[in-house]
């Protein structure tokens, strides 16, 4: 069966037959499974055809089995007699929501990043989602598609229902879809001009091509050997008839291709495009209009192929040769046409941006050292008038093509380290991490001007070029800008190595007016936080209703809240790990973070709990870096340290009981008070502990319920041994 069918055995029939569902989006089929037996289904045997219900069933049950073929028992039929019905939820990839509790609110994943290795996203989602902003990304094996409206500025009628194109009822709070349909990590995914195909690709060089206006989101196209290693970005043409795939081939076979075109619902090759050194490439781009044209860039050659047709076939003359090697090393990591068609952008490792003529491809000029480290990702806004770029060094800009100079910078990495970090960024990331100390800090257009014809007269390796590799070995890291877009309505978008999405506020008298007023005359980004790996522990505040807490497999945290009667959920931001009070000095503690990763465990979180007595709230964590992380919410400033691994954790009023794969540790106002790990006769997996702090509930990997009592014991200093212990009461 296909991946997006699952076939569930139900029930077994007298003869040993077994009743099966067939389920998958669009309703099920009901068959039976004959034995392959002499008695009752010889070998070789064919079933009847199955039934094809018009709905999607989940249970059913045997009532009647009777003889068919004239009464030789071959295999038996079965009947179904009752059969639950449910309606198809409005996400039709999230089958794992129950038709009795219907998903009201939810908030996707962040973009997944690694570092070195631009982020695919897409806001050009198409005719029919043009007017809302939408953003196309991937989170490991998922494709999200997700809504920004009301998250970056954008107004929100508040209605209970919205719809999504296609015609599918969705409640206000669920503003993104995510499709499961891969098997491998998604590394690109695009719409299609009209907006009612998305195609995506994994690292294992499968592409996918699906409905997105479909509610059953049906696969069109499935290549399982589009590239022969990851495919690194995918263009379609302005009448979303063909695909453009760039990506790595294979380095030992000489037929493997690292870029094709392809048509879109067949997968039948529409031409021969230019390979690359070392069958790598890194990027594609289709021309919007006719002539059709294809460019491609090297992901270690530095140059950029053009190709025309159809049937597609690398130009090679002398003007297009001497436009191939405009970058002077490393890759060519993003090329994008504009809109009208009149003009290519290319950017590089090489921190440059190279303009091409959109139909001749001939060069149009160059813009040297626009970043102080590789550039990722360019994208243009719909008027074709300006480019956003983004660079490894933390920071977006904004080209006026008209002017032929940089109009606007936006520190991204600055204004992260002085939001986590507060005062001490400053004194740990110079003058240029702080937004007020920079040149080109936000609101104020950048001083220095580059023209879009200037070519390279200096050798890499000045003084100011060395400053800016150094700015890359500082710890700061999570935040690298590693993709940027324009939003509808021309709202540029970045989003950095910890995945947060920075909405970045355009200067005044750019752009329209829906722009300008999208960004509420902010001057400084707005983040979009949350995960951006499986969701691993979740803890309720038992003081502020609606207010939770969850923790992932990355050792990050993040504060959520309940609205509108809990029909919608905010993320709070995430929670911070800072250096303790108690050892606030110059130098950095071990509890400070500086990464800008934002994790406040160094391993996966297996549990959360919140605690509040005395007037004083508490978060505990803990994770499998061997530590018990306390906070208040915002913030983790204190750190227990115990010596296993812990598993999970259960409170009661004051007394906390935390298990571990050696026992089980007593802890009090965030201090151990049982003699270390105390030992257990068996495997713990879960444990509670009574409102009163007088028993404690532990479950076992036995499948037995083990109940102890609390019980003080003398303190002895020279011994070192603490206050509690535990008494086993009963085994359940």
């Amino acid at each position: 069966h296909s991946r997006h069918t699952q076939h569930r055995p139900i029930a077994p029939t007298p003869s040993g037959c077994w009743l099966s569902l067939r389920l998958s989006h669009g309703g099920g089929k009901l068959e039976t499974l004959p034995r392959r037996d002499a008695e009752h289904s010889p070998e070789g045997q064919i079933p009847e055809r199955p039934q094809r219900l018009p709905f999607a069933p989940l249970d059913c049950r045997v009532n009647e089995v009777e003889y068919t073929l004239a009464g030789i028992p071959k295999y038996r039929r079965c009947h179904f007699h009752s059969v639950i019905m449910a309606p198809l939820d409005v996400d039709a990839s999230n089958p794992c929501v129950p038709p009795s509790h219907p998903l009201v609110a939810s908030v996707p994943p962040l973009p997944s990043a690694v570092r070195g290795e631009p982020i695919v996203i897409d806001a050009k989602c198409g005719r029919i989602n043009a007017d809302r902003p939408v953003l196309l990304y991937s989170n490991g094996r998922l494709v999200v598609v997700r809504e920004l409206e009301g998250d970056v500025g954008g107004s929100s009628d508040g209605s209970g229902e919205s719809k999504w194109k296609g015609g599918l009822s969705r409640p206000h709070g669920v503003k993104a879809f995510v499709y499961r349909g891969h098997m491998a990590q998604v590394t690109a995914a695009k719409f299609s001009p009209s907006g009612c195909y998305v195609a995506s690709a994994d690292a294992r060089g499968h592409l996918r091509v699906w409905s997105y206006d479909n509610p059953e989101h049906l696969c069109k196209l499935e290549l399982s050997s589009a590239m022969a290693g990851p495919v690194r970005d995918i263009g379609w043409d302005f009448e979303s008839r063909r695909l453009c795939v760039a990506g790595e081939g294979s380095k030992t076979d000489s037929s493997s291709e690292c870029a094709r075109v392809i048509q879109w619902d067949t997968g039948v090759t529409c031409g021969e495009l230019g390979q690359h050194t070392r069958n790598r490439a890194a990027s594609c781009a289709f021309k919007p209009s006719r002539p059709m044209r294809i460019a491609t860039g090297g992901g270690d050659d530095s140059r950029v192929l053009f190709n025309k047709g159809p049937p597609f076939v690398r130009v090679v003359d002398d003007k297009t040769m001497a436009s191939e090697k405009c970058h002077e090393r490393g890759a060519v990591n993003c090329l994008r046409y504009s809109p009208d068609g009149t003009k290519i952008a290319s950017v590089g490792t090489d921190r440059s941006v190279v303009f091409y003529e959109g139909k001749t491809l001939e060069l149009l000029g160059r813009m040297a050292d626009v970043h102080t480290n590789s550039i990722y990702r360019c994208d243009w806004s719909s008027d074709s008038k300006y480019l956003v770029t983004c660079s490894a060094d933390g920071s977006a800009k904004l080209i006026d093509m008209e002017a032929g100079s940089e109009l606007q910078s936006w520190d991204i990495l600055g204004e992260q380290r002085n939001r986590i970090l507060g005062a001490k960024a400053a004194a740990m990331g110079g003058a240029s991490s702080s937004l007020g100390d920079s040149a080109s800090s936000l609101g104020s257009p950048a001083p220095k001007k580059k023209s879009a014809t200037e070519l390279i007269t200096s050798p890499l390796g000045t003084t100011a070029d060395r400053q800016g590799r150094s700015a890359q070995l500082r710890p700061d890291v999570g935040g690298m800008v590693m993709g940027c877009a324009f939003l509808a309505g021309d709202l540029p978008v970045a989003v950095c190595l910890n995945g947060e999405i920075a909405a970045l506020p355009l200067p005044s008298g750019v752009g329209p007016s829906s722009s300008a007023s999208a960004s509420g005359g902010a001057t400084a980004p707005k983040f979009l936080t949350g995960h951006q790996f499986p969701v691993s522990a979740m803890a309720c505040d038992p003081v502020q209703p609606g207010r939770f807490y969850t923790g992932d497999t990355d050792g990050v945290m993040c504060a959520w809240e309940l609205g509108q009667g809990g029909r919608s959920l905010a993320a709070l931001g995430r929670i911070e790990r800072v250096a303790s009070e108690s050892n606030d000095s110059g130098e950095e503690s071990e509890g400070a973070d500086v990464s800008l990763m934002n994790r406040v465990h160094t391993g996966a979180i297996t549990s959360m709990t919140c605690i509040h007595n005395s007037g004083r709230g508490a978060v505990l964590s803990a994770g499998w870096d061997d530590a018990i992380r306390i906070g208040d919410g915002t913030k983790v400033r204190d750190k227990v340290e115990i010596e296993a691994q812990p598993n999970a954790i259960g409170r009661g009023t004051e007394l906390v009981a935390v298990v571990t794969v050696k026992g089980v540790i007593l802890m009090k106002d965030n201090t151990i008070v049982s003699d270390g790990i105390i030992d257990l006769p068996f495997q713990a997996l879960s444990v509670d502990v009574s409102a009163d702090d007088s028993t404690v509930v532990l479950g076992g990997e036995n499948c037995n319920i083990y109940v102890y009592s609390v019980h003080p014991r003398s303190f002895d200093a020279s011994a070192g041994q603490k206050e509690l212990t535990l008494k086993q009461e009963r085994v359940l």
